[in-house]
Protein backbone atom coordinates (compact mmCIF):
# COMPACT_ATOMS: atom_id res chain seq x y z
CA UNK A 1 0.00 0.00 0.00
CA UNK A 2 1.24 3.49 -0.82
CA UNK A 3 2.38 5.71 2.04
CA UNK A 4 1.35 8.79 0.06
CA UNK A 5 -1.95 9.93 1.66
CA UNK A 6 -3.17 11.25 -1.69
CA UNK A 7 -3.14 7.68 -3.03
CA UNK A 8 -4.78 5.84 -0.14
CA UNK A 9 -7.91 4.13 -1.55
CA UNK A 10 -10.39 5.10 1.16
CA UNK A 11 -13.08 6.39 -1.18
CA UNK A 12 -14.30 3.03 -2.43
CA UNK A 13 -17.99 2.67 -3.24
CA UNK A 14 -19.79 0.49 -0.70
CA UNK A 15 -17.29 1.09 2.10
CA UNK A 16 -17.17 2.96 5.38
CA UNK A 17 -13.71 4.34 6.09
CA UNK A 18 -12.31 6.20 9.05
CA UNK A 19 -9.31 8.40 8.37
CA UNK A 20 -7.35 10.14 11.11
CA UNK A 21 -4.54 12.32 9.80
CA UNK A 22 -3.15 15.82 10.12
CA UNK A 23 -5.06 18.35 8.05
CA UNK A 24 -2.11 18.88 5.71
CA UNK A 25 -2.42 15.19 4.73
CA UNK A 26 -6.23 15.03 4.70
CA UNK A 27 -6.82 18.07 2.52
CA UNK A 28 -4.98 16.90 -0.63
CA UNK A 29 -6.32 13.35 -0.21
CA UNK A 30 -9.91 14.54 -0.08
CA UNK A 31 -9.49 17.16 -2.81
CA UNK A 32 -7.91 14.71 -5.26
CA UNK A 33 -10.77 12.24 -4.96
CA UNK A 34 -13.78 14.53 -5.26
CA UNK A 35 -15.79 14.12 -8.43
CA UNK A 36 -16.08 17.08 -10.82
CA UNK A 37 -19.44 18.86 -10.91
CA UNK A 38 -20.61 17.03 -14.02
CA UNK A 39 -20.80 13.81 -12.04
CA UNK A 40 -22.61 12.95 -8.83
CA UNK A 41 -22.87 15.38 -6.00
CA UNK A 42 -20.98 14.92 -2.78
CA UNK A 43 -22.52 15.29 0.66
CA UNK A 44 -20.28 17.05 3.16
CA UNK A 45 -21.53 16.31 6.67
CA UNK A 46 -19.99 18.25 9.52
CA UNK A 47 -20.60 19.73 12.92
CA UNK A 48 -21.35 23.36 13.55
CA UNK A 49 -17.83 24.57 12.72
CA UNK A 50 -16.25 22.71 9.78
CA UNK A 51 -12.48 22.95 9.65
CA UNK A 52 -11.57 21.48 6.25
CA UNK A 53 -14.59 22.51 4.18
CA UNK A 54 -13.54 26.17 3.84
CA UNK A 55 -10.10 25.02 2.66
CA UNK A 56 -11.41 22.83 -0.18
CA UNK A 57 -11.54 24.29 -3.68
CA UNK A 58 -15.27 24.22 -4.35
CA UNK A 59 -15.26 26.17 -7.61
CA UNK A 60 -15.19 23.06 -9.79
CA UNK A 61 -17.19 20.79 -7.50
CA UNK A 62 -20.69 20.85 -6.13
CA UNK A 63 -21.28 19.95 -2.51
CA UNK A 64 -24.39 19.51 -0.50
CA UNK A 65 -23.38 20.68 2.94
CA UNK A 66 -25.34 19.53 5.97
CA UNK A 67 -24.49 20.41 9.54
CA UNK A 68 -25.39 18.36 12.57
CA UNK A 69 -25.22 19.57 16.15
CA UNK A 70 -26.04 16.20 17.74
CA UNK A 71 -25.96 12.50 16.82
CA UNK A 72 -29.70 12.41 16.13
CA UNK A 73 -29.26 14.94 13.33
CA UNK A 74 -26.45 12.78 11.92
CA UNK A 75 -28.88 9.82 11.81
CA UNK A 76 -31.49 11.94 10.02
CA UNK A 77 -29.02 13.35 7.49
CA UNK A 78 -27.63 9.90 6.66
CA UNK A 79 -31.17 8.50 6.33
CA UNK A 80 -32.08 11.22 3.82
CA UNK A 81 -28.87 11.04 1.80
CA UNK A 82 -28.90 9.61 -1.71
CA UNK A 83 -25.32 10.64 -2.48
CA UNK A 84 -22.70 8.23 -3.72
CA UNK A 85 -19.93 9.97 -1.72
CA UNK A 86 -20.38 11.18 1.84
CA UNK A 87 -17.54 13.07 3.48
CA UNK A 88 -18.14 13.26 7.22
CA UNK A 89 -15.92 15.69 9.10
CA UNK A 90 -15.85 14.26 12.61
CA UNK A 91 -16.81 16.64 15.40
CA UNK A 92 -16.10 15.10 18.83
CA UNK A 93 -18.41 17.72 20.36
CA UNK A 94 -21.41 15.93 18.86
CA UNK A 95 -21.13 13.30 21.56
CA UNK A 96 -20.74 15.58 24.59
CA UNK A 97 -22.91 14.12 27.31
CA UNK A 98 -23.78 11.04 25.24
CA UNK A 99 -20.49 9.34 24.28
CA UNK A 100 -22.25 5.98 23.82
CA UNK A 101 -23.99 7.38 20.73
CA UNK A 102 -20.69 7.38 18.85
CA UNK A 103 -21.06 3.63 18.40
CA UNK A 104 -24.59 4.09 17.00
CA UNK A 105 -23.26 6.67 14.53
CA UNK A 106 -20.62 4.12 13.45
CA UNK A 107 -23.36 1.54 12.85
CA UNK A 108 -25.36 4.11 10.85
CA UNK A 109 -22.31 4.97 8.72
CA UNK A 110 -21.81 1.23 8.02
CA UNK A 111 -25.46 0.91 6.99
CA UNK A 112 -25.28 4.00 4.77
CA UNK A 113 -22.11 2.68 3.14
CA UNK A 114 -24.07 -0.14 1.54
CA UNK A 115 -25.06 2.36 -1.16
CA UNK A 116 -22.26 4.92 -0.96
CA UNK A 117 -18.67 5.60 -0.03
CA UNK A 118 -18.69 7.03 3.49
CA UNK A 119 -15.49 8.62 4.74
CA UNK A 120 -15.34 9.84 8.32
CA UNK A 121 -12.24 11.93 8.97
CA UNK A 122 -10.57 13.90 11.74
CA UNK A 123 -7.14 15.23 12.57
CA UNK A 124 -6.53 12.54 15.21
CA UNK A 125 -7.93 9.25 16.39
CA UNK A 126 -10.07 9.83 19.49
CA UNK A 127 -12.36 7.82 21.79
CA UNK A 128 -15.46 8.38 19.61
CA UNK A 129 -13.64 7.09 16.52
CA UNK A 130 -12.43 4.16 18.57
CA UNK A 131 -16.05 3.24 19.33
CA UNK A 132 -16.91 3.44 15.60
CA UNK A 133 -13.87 1.50 14.43
CA UNK A 134 -15.50 -1.94 14.62
CA UNK A 135 -18.04 -0.91 11.94
CA UNK A 136 -15.49 0.48 9.48
CA UNK A 137 -14.22 -1.45 6.48
CA UNK A 138 -10.94 0.40 6.73
CA UNK A 139 -9.22 2.60 9.30
CA UNK A 140 -6.31 4.77 8.21
CA UNK A 141 -4.28 6.57 10.86
CA UNK A 142 -1.46 8.87 9.82
CA UNK A 143 0.22 10.48 12.79
CA UNK A 144 2.16 13.70 12.76
CA UNK A 145 5.91 13.39 12.84
CA UNK A 146 7.36 14.55 16.13
CA UNK A 147 8.01 18.21 15.55
CA UNK A 148 9.05 20.90 17.94
CA UNK A 149 6.32 23.45 18.16
CA UNK A 150 7.41 26.94 17.04
CA UNK A 151 6.99 28.37 20.55
CA UNK A 152 9.21 25.69 22.06
CA UNK A 153 11.77 26.22 19.32
CA UNK A 154 11.79 29.95 19.95
CA UNK A 155 12.33 29.43 23.69
CA UNK A 156 15.22 27.05 23.04
CA UNK A 157 16.87 29.58 20.75
CA UNK A 158 16.44 32.48 23.17
CA UNK A 159 18.41 30.85 25.96
CA UNK A 160 21.58 31.30 23.90
CA UNK A 161 23.25 28.03 24.94
CA UNK A 162 23.65 25.57 22.09
CA UNK A 163 26.18 23.19 23.65
CA UNK A 164 27.22 22.26 27.15
CA UNK A 165 30.88 22.87 26.39
CA UNK A 166 33.58 20.85 28.10
CA UNK A 167 33.62 19.99 31.77
CA UNK A 168 36.87 20.07 33.70
CA UNK A 169 37.55 18.41 37.01
CA UNK A 170 38.96 20.99 39.14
Amino acid sequence: MSKDPKKIPFFSQGTFSIVAAPHEALLPAIASTLPPHEKSLCLYLCGNYPVLLPKLDRRRRIFHVRRAINPYQVFEILDESRHSLILFEHDPGLYDGEPELAEAVGMKCRETAEDAAVVLFHKRFDSALSMMERYADRVVVISEADKTRPIEKARATRCGQTTLGSWKNG
